[in-house]
């Protein structure tokens, strides 16, 4: 993430012009914060919001904010200089202290809360939104480390709070927005939600993050991120008329050289439902968007061979070829192209109405599955991962059946073995 808002704490502008008529504790609150011992004003203010008589003065939740927002800046200031000790063990020690308090302390949280309900209760607007905004922006940094640190739920707890800050704010929202834009780079707002997901995604709280992605996608927010993971919720509900209408939504919000994510995940829905043809269209498309992406050729050319167009077929797995000529999965889809033309005449010599036509066929058929072979085992030299598993089992399924069919069982059994062992 790694975008901060460098924020001092903000000076206590208190109204004190009605104190005498406060109860005790309000003012006793008030004296500590004077003095800076927020610890007291706190304890004092927490009484103070107990009491009928002051619980519902905008007054007594400004002094609550002010004397948790003190604890923390004073904390927080006084962990970040112990992680800046020259001694190497202090400064470990202290920066593993301030990275807990960040993740872990409320102080912030009852700040924000205590602030919020100060909007709530002043109806004369006596108090201005600087120090809520200050707090959100400072949920925001927190958030940030957090997510840096692969602290999840910390992160969208801060993240989530500081959504709450801004939503809170009003037209004050503008602060916020103009901090964002002015940051370097600039930021959108709309990037916490972003975040949020991305840490409910590692949390496995499915419904919130389809919720921020929906949320998202809505606002035309520009990430295929957004589009493409909100597709996969959709078809975990098996709901796949949502899922494409999602990809759909991405197509309408990205500019075209962010599209090539979302098309690849539309055409991976179209084939499973067996629509070669519209899945073809859209991987043609998804070429045009993403002109050196090597998978789109490879699936481009698949679903070529899958309809037994081989001369398109070969040129789009040439075209991959000549971009990344070590990829295992389109050395063999080259095989496999052949092997499957020579299929197709094997076949018609089956079929053949006579001897000299099967004879001829098989001829051909022959001579093709020579050039499969050769290719197939070529390709079988090349390195691999483990997302080329299935074109493996493809490789070794082709060869052990040609070896079969030309009469050479040593070579088809050793490929049989190989295709059973994977």
């Amino acid at each position: 993430m790694g975008k901060h808002f460098l924020l001092g704490f903000m000076s206590l502008t208190l109204l004190v012009g009605t104190v005498g008529a406060q109860q005790s504790k309000v003012t006793t609150a008030w004296s500590y914060l004077q003095s800076k011992d927020y610890d007291k004003a706190r304890d004092a203010i927490n009484l103070a919001i107990l009491n009928d008589g002051t619980k519902g003065d905008a007054k007594t939740w400004f002094y609550r904010g002010q004397a948790y927002q003190g604890i923390y800046s004073t904390t927080e200031a006084k962990l970040k200089g112990d992680a800046s000790a020259k001694d190497p063990e202090k400064a470990k020690a202290g920066r593993k202290a301030y990275d807990e308090y960040i993740a872990n302390n409320t102080d912030l949280k009852e700040a924000a809360i205590s602030y919020r309900k100060t909007k709530e209760l002043d109806k004369s607007k006596d108090y201005d939104d600087d120090n809520l905004i200050t707090v959100a922006l400072l949920f925001f940094n927190d958030g940030s480390n957090c997510y840096t640190q692969k602290r999840y739920a910390a992160a969208y707890d801060k993240l989530e709070e500081f959504e709450n800050c801004y939503e809170a704010l009003g037209k004050s929202k503008k602060k916020i927005d103009d901090a964002f834009s002015g940051s370097n780079p600039p930021t959108d707002i709309r990037e916490v939600k972003l975040y949020m997901a991305g840490c409910a995604i590692r949390l496995d709280q499915k419904d919130k993050a389809k919720k921020l992605f929906e949320e998202l996608a809505d606002s035309k927010y520009p990430s295929q991120a957004v589009y493409v993971n909100l597709s996969k919720y959709y078809q975990i509900d098996k709901d796949t008329a949502k899922a494409i209408g999602a990809l759909d939504k991405g197509m309408e919000a990205l500019p075209d050289s962010m599209k090539g994510g979302v098309l690849i995940e539309k055409l991976k829905i179209l084939v499973k439902q067996g629509k070669l043809s519209e899945a073809t269209k859209v991987a043609e498309d998804a070429i045009k968007h993403d002109p050196k992406n090597v998978s789109l050729y490879t699936a481009l050319a698949k679903m070529y061979a899958e309809q037994k167009m081989y001369d398109q077929s070969v040129s789009t797995y040439n075209k991959a070829a000549a971009m990344d000529p070590k990829n295992f999965g389109v050395a063999s889809g080259m095989g496999i192209v052949k092997f499957n033309q020579g299929v197709d005449k094997y076949n018609e010599s089956v079929n053949a109405k006579n001897a000299a036509d099967a004879d001829k066929y098989l001829a051909e058929a022959k001579t093709i599955w020579k050039d499969a072979t050769k290719i197939l085992e070529s390709a079988l030299a090349l390195p691999r991962t483990n997302n080329d598993r299935e074109d493996l089992r493809a490789s070794y399924d082709a060869l052990q059946q040609m070896y079969y069919r030309t009469q050479d069982p040593v070579n088809g059994k050793k490929y049989k073995e190989l295709r059973d062992q994977n």
